[in-house]
């Protein structure tokens, strides 16, 4: 008796949604109207800027790199050797303002004065 119950109102429900969606607005027409009030507001949006922090580590052979064969190389991979074996070196902290233009995101040290119109390569030079 439950399940009926159940499947009745289920039913229902389909055929309440179908009916009010028939009677709704075209979904290719509200598609429409809010890529163009996406593209309104983004056309309005205040330049944001925001920090970003990199971390980066440097890492050497454990030995002296000796010149080998790229297959040579491949099977030592398996029982590598101390010139195979990466150790880490160094490790550095940047921090850098982002922000986006019309080329896309440009890049300068956090704080300073104004941006680098380029790759984020000129304004980390080392």
């Amino acid at each position: 008796m439950a399940y009926r119950l159940v499947l009745r109102i289920g039913l229902a429900a389909v055929l309440a949604c179908a009916s009010a969606s028939a009677a709704g607005p075209d979904p290719a027409d509200v598609l429409r109207r809010a890529a163009r009030k996406a593209l309104d507001t983004a056309n309005h949006i205040p330049n944001y800027t925001c920090v970003e922090s990199v971390e980066r580590r440097y890492y050497r052979p454990a030995a002296a790199t000796l010149p080998r064969d790229c297959t040579v190389l491949m099977n030592e991979r398996l029982h590598p050797t101390l010139d195979l074996v990466l150790s880490l070196f160094s490790t550095d902290r940047l921090r850098l303002d982002v922000t986006l233009a019309d080329k896309g995101e440009i890049f300068s040290w956090a704080g300073a004065r104004s941006f680098v119109d380029g790759n984020v390569d000129e304004v980390v030079r080392e």
